[in-house]
């Protein structure tokens, strides 16, 4: 392993050297070119002879000062631009520098021209005469001179080649090649979580850390894009079971240390990338069929999105709620587990966001779940259902999901054809601004009520009792904290009139007593829920005559008799009865009973 990580570095090194060497080779032809074409018509660099030995001496000595001068200036602002960029970002990122074959490559050339032209400038000869004979000498001076102008036009590539390197997205896509299956295999065998040097996240993260601290979100989204795409390369690369888990395990890691930071720092951008990372690695787990790791990515997620619903951010659960659903979604014929596994993480980031009083990823959980549930229910899996009832019945216990109310702003658009002096044109005109609103309380109990609805209709009918029970126990303990809402009441009539269409006195039975308990735990301070309470026994009473189901009409009109008597004004009982002509047989129904004192 270690022998095949080293080949594969050597190879890039190689690589990297063979490009560079190219690019100076035609910068040394390009300048070769350009000062033969302007002497040839200038005859501006007089490269044909030299008039003397010390104009050649001196002009030889002028270059070898010029040039140590530069080499000096350009090693010295190089060393401080690499100190400034190690000091901004990780000190790891040094290496880049190290193996980068600029700097040598120019070192090597101006020294190469300081010591060829301190060479020819010992063997000028005092005498004039005996100068102006010697060819071979003219040829070297010539060659020195050119050598001497390639060395300052090689100083334009070196220092667009710096300063590409100094850029925040080249150290990244530098540290980035790092992070091979090999390197995460090595830092594992030295350590099994990863806490060495030899950890191929550990550089590039500090980039980004220090990026995200310095609220540089395109360094930080670049750098994790990086470790994004070289993760989904790896995991595509044929690894093992065994090799996937480890992976898995050093992102894990890595990721949760960074997210914490990101949302202290309330980076609700950075940590929304780091999700959208988790997702996409899910997706690509999903795709390689490899999904025993797909749970530890899952339970990241929600606690990335738990820390920052605490935190007030808004994006970030809300994309944590969307990538568990659309993992658990993917996985519903492959992965009950997993799936199941989703349902109750929304359930989690549901109540976790009543807690904190943070309304819309709260409202997005419940929804999530809610049709992750039904997805199971149809597909006949009734203790995905349950599941998923359960974690409903939790939230709707939460106290302070009653005050968790979403306003939002409706507006009505149209076309309007307007005429003038130019003649006809069409318009837009808004009208309205009627504000509504969202209870999270109801919108519970409507899930709820789905499960009841879906589950008749698939004739999983413990789980339509399940929601029944549900339904009653939310709806109850609303009652102790004093909340007045019609919602667990009228959907309950409504499971108790599907019940009546598939013929299920049990289920009807159930829903009566339910609507019993929550009439009789109720009092007249509640009005709203007494009122719905009421005519949600008289709807289903007029269904239950309707479809000769004498049974159940008389208990309704028991227990409305009881609202009646303690809880509800016969005025009010009245109007109900009256409120719709498909209540005049019941209405008759329930004032025989009245009289015959049943």
């Amino acid at each position: 392993m270690k022998k095949k990580i080293n080949q594969r570095f050597l190879l890039r090194l190689t690589l990297n050297w063979i490009f560079t060497i190219i690019i100076y080779l035609i910068t040394f032809v390009v300048t070769i070119l350009l000062i033969f074409i302007i002497d040839h018509y200038t005859q501006f660099f007089n490269l044909v002879e030299i008039s003397n030995s010390n104009s050649a001496r001196y002009l030889l000595s002028s270059l070898i000062q010029s040039q140590a001068a530069i080499l000096a200036i350009v090693i010295t602002v190089t060393l401080i631009a690499v100190q400034l960029v190690s000091s901004s970002y990780s000190p790891r990122v040094i290496k880049i520098f190290k193996t980068n074959a600029d700097f040598y490559i120019l070192f090597f050339l101006y020294g190469l021209s300081i010591f060829f032209m301190s060479g020819i400038l010992k063997i000028i000869p005092e005498e004039d005469v005996i100068f102006q004979t010697q060819d071979t000498l003219h040829t070297k001076i010539n060659t020195a001179l050119v050598i001497s102008f390639f060395t300052f036009t090689m100083l334009v590539p070196y220092i667009l080649n710096v300063l590409n390197i100094l850029k925040p997205s080249t150290i990244i896509e530098e540290l980035a090649k790092d992070i091979t299956n090999e390197n995460i295999s090595k830092s594992a065998k030295i350590d099994a979580n990863f806490k060495n040097d030899a950890n191929p996240l550990i550089p590039i993260l500090d980039v980004i850390r220090n990026s995200c601290i310095r609220h540089d979100f395109e360094t930080t989204r670049k750098g994790l894009r990086e470790i994004e795409q070289s993760g989904i390369d790896i995991l595509k690369s044929d690894l093992s079971d065994s090799e996937v888990d480890g992976f898995i395990l050093l992102f894990v890691n890595e990721l949760e240390s960074f997210a914490e930071l990101t949302v202290n720092l309330g980076d609700d951008n950075s940590s929304k990338e780091i999700v959208k990372i988790l997702q996409n690695i899910n997706e690509t787990l999903i795709e390689i069929n490899s999904h025993q790791s797909i749970t530890r990515l899952n339970v990241l997620l929600k606690k990335i999105g738990m820390a920052s619903t605490e935190k007030h951010i808004i994006k970030t659960p809300q994309k944590a709620i969307n990538s568990i659903y659309k993992i658990g979604k993917a996985v519903i014929n492959d992965d009950p587990e997993i799936y199941d596994q989703s349902i109750l993480h929304l359930g989690d980031l549901a109540r976790n966001g009543i807690e904190n009083k943070v309304e819309v990823p709260t409202l997005s959980a419940i929804f999530d779940l809610r049709l992750l549930g039904l997805e199971g229910l149809k597909k006949k899996r009734d203790k995905t259902a349950m599941k998923a009832l359960w974690s409903l019945e939790l939230i709707g216990k939460n106290k302070g999901i009653y005050n968790l109310i979403i306003h939002e702003d409706g507006w009505e658009e149209y076309s309007q054809t307007f005429e003038d002096e130019d003649g006809a044109y069409e318009d837009t005109i808004v009208v309205g601004g009627t504000e509504y609103e969202i209870s999270l309380f109801e919108e519970t109990v409507r899930a709820v009520y789905y499960f009841g609805q879906v589950s008749i209709e698939q004739k999983l009918y413990n789980v339509s009792e399940d929601a029944i029970r549900k339904l009653q126990i939310i709806g109850e303990n609303a009652i102790i904290h004093r909340f007045d809402e019609k919602s667990v009441a009228d959907f309950l009539g409504h499971i108790g009139i599907l019940a009546l269409g598939v013929e299920s006195n049990k289920l009807t039975t159930l829903s009566l007593n339910a609507l019993e308990s929550i009439g009789k735990a109720s009092d007249e301070s509640l009005k709203y829920t007494i009122y719905e309470t009421a005519l949600s026994l008289i709807r289903i009473g007029a269904e239950a005559l309707k479809k000769d189901f004498g049974e159940i009409a008389c208990s309704s009109a028991k227990i409305l008799m009881y609202l009646e008597l303690k809880k509800i004004s016969t005025s009010t009982i009245n109007d109900l009865l009256n409120f719709s002509s498909n209540y005049q047989e019941f209405k008759t129904f329930y004032l025989l009973m009245k009289e015959d004192n049943c």
